[in-house]
């Protein structure tokens, strides 16, 4: 407050109650009040009902009635704030315009494009800014009205895409095809112009098995334009490897058998260029230090923490200590998480299925039955049949090599178990390849249409 004012309004103040008092002499009926030890309630003495003549103020407060100097003002305010008392108004808005002092609301403060401050949908209001058909301010989402599915909106800018419901477009009826024996070229362009990231973490992670911590390891993929210091969060997918390899395997091993798994990246470049998939971070973390047994409560409770305090998901954890990371924080953000893995990583998806469907949305089977974990299948399909959280998508893939039987007849054994809550090209699928066998040719294509036709694209009803 500016010192000047201040000290007018203190001798203001003063003065009047000087004068108040002056005027008062002769009277008796006052003379009698100046007995009174009052009572104030509001400046106002509630046995005698004299006026409190505030003659002196300690912090602001009148020291003979505890009425604040900010509620004896006249207020004058600007942008909420009093120009002669310093208080700061209260604000009580409608249509983002403050009632008492006429605030308007600069709408810095949004969350799913609701303004925290004044509770309006500043989507209706922003004149927005689209990037790839979502505003980059307030979150609207283009509806690409009038536009035909494929073609080019006049409003955003933005490549109208299909709008997906149970596997079908509401607007043109396109139905959701999986590419059986190979990915299109477009998407393994070396060249494509918007390259994403590919980083290491290193961590020390708990042993269950010894009980102690020990370093452990996942790479991560992180999409062209990923920005620690802007708004945008990602959905993400926990992608594993199998038998004999490691964190490496899906991002970082180039050399490995002639560079086959540098298609990794390049596809998941393309993808993302090309909009064939959402916004996706992807995490390749090793089971090969907590095993088949501990590895999905490592991954919930090491692995995860770790990723999603590091970058920006719907968990809306990023930049937080991984101590204050509860497991009921990924829960309402498991429409935007995946877990999926080939052979060996397949296999344990049982367990994260049966154990943590309350956290994942979104999984992938890659060449893989139970073939002896009875324990985490049964415990899949008990939860899946149960759970009040519903498999929002499961996909299944083998090719002809020896995991096909068994896996088939896992497949069909969930169907079964689930009472409909798994339907067969609503929310799940099985696709054989019998032209590859179990190799890294196979499991690209998994990966190319569980993440392009099946994750993220659907919405939980819970």
């Amino acid at each position: 407050m500016n010192l000047y004012k201040k000290i007018f309004i203190y001798l203001l103040i003063i003065l009047c109650g000087f004068m108040s008092v002056g005027c008062d002499k002769g009277n008796t009926d006052e003379e009698k009040n100046d007995e009174c030890v009052h009572e104030y309630k509001n400046g106002v003495c509630t046995k005698c009902h004299e006026a409190c003549p505030h003659l002196s103020f300690e912090d602001d407060v009148c020291t003979s009635c505890g009425m604040k100097l900010q509620d004896l003002c006249e207020h004058e305010f600007e942008d909420g704030l009093c120009q002669i008392c310093g208080y700061r108004c209260r604000h009580e808005f409608e249509d983002g315009v403050c009632k008492i002092c006429d605030y308007h609301c600069s709408h810095d403060r949004l969350k799913s494009g609701i303004c925290m401050v004044c509770g309006i949908d500043y989507r209706t209001i922003c004149e927005h800014t689209f990037n790839n058909g979502v505003c980059t301010h307030c979150t609207y989402k283009c509806p690409h009205e009038g536009v035909n599915c494929g073609d080019t909106c006049s409003i955003c800018g933005c490549v109208a895409e299909h709008r997906m419901v149970g596997g079908k477009c509401t607007v043109c009826g396109f139905e959701e095809k999986f590419t059986a024996t190979e990915i299109p070229s477009l998407y393994l362009d070396t060249n494509c112009p918007e390259k994403g990231t590919v980083e290491k973490v290193v961590w020390q992670s708990w042993d269950y098995a010894n009980e102690r911590r020990y370093e452990n390891t996942f790479f991560v993929y992180l999409p062209y334009g990923y920005n620690p210091k802007d708004d945008k969060v990602y959905n993400i997918l926990y992608l594993l490897h199998g038998s004999g390899e490691n964190s490496a395997y899906w991002l970082a091993q180039l050399g490995y058998k002639g560079g086959v798994t540098e298609k990794t990246k390049v596809l998941l470049d393309n993808m993302h260029y090309q909009h064939l998939c959402e916004d996706t971070i992807v995490v390749t973390p090793t089971s090969n230090l907590n095993g088949t047994a501990n590895f999905y409560k490592e991954l919930l409770n090491e692995i995860m923490p770790q990723a999603e305090t590091r970058y920006k998901t719907y968990a809306h954890l990023y930049g937080k200590n991984v101590s204050e990371v509860k497991n009921s924080d990924f829960t309402s953000s498991r429409g935007h998480r995946a877990y999926a893995g080939l052979s060996r990583g397949s296999m344990i998806g049982w367990s994260v299925l049966g154990y943590e469907l309350e956290y994942f949305g979104y999984f992938g089977f890659y060449s893989g039955g139970s073939f002896g974990l009875t324990q985490y299948y049964n415990a899949s399909k008990a939860t899946v049949a149960s759970s009040k959280y519903d498999v929002l998508y499961a996909y299944h893939s083998c090719g002809n090599d020896g995991m096909y039987a068994n896996h088939v007849e896992e497949y069909n054994g969930l169907l079964k178990a689930s009472n409909g809550r798994l339907k067969e090209g609503v929310n799940t699928i099985f696709l054989p390849k019998p032209a590859f066998g179990h190799t890294y040719g196979a499991w690209i294509i998994d990966l190319y249409n569980s993440l392009g036709y099946a994750f993220f694209k659907y919405t939980p009803n819970e």
